[in-house]
């Protein structure tokens, strides 16, 4: 009864969580594929990939396999591993 809207708002949350992280990957994967497509590739465009690519990895530090410390943080971790969207797995 006490704990339900405490866990109904930690779910929702890392649910908003995983989809930052998965429309970061995506934003990172898109970059890297326009920059590999173009032919004339400039430095305005190689820093958007190394800005997409960093925000990534702002959300996956060190990737997913790092101790992570607090229930929603490993609950997330375990959501990506089930996901595959960490990168190497």
């Amino acid at each position: 009864m006490f704990g339900s809207k405490k866990q109904r708002l930690r779910h929702e949350f890392d649910d908003k969580l995983l989809d930052a992280i998965e429309r970061a990957k995506q934003e990172w994967d898109q970059a890297k594929e326009t920059e590999i497509a173009v032919a004339d590739v400039d430095v305005e465009m190689t820093s958007q990939t190394a800005l997409a690519r960093q925000k990534y990895l702002f959300f996956v530090p060190g990737g997913a396999s790092a101790p992570s410390s607090g229930q929603a943080h490993s609950s997330i971790g375990f959501r990506l591993l089930n996901t595959g969207s960490v990168p190497g797995v």
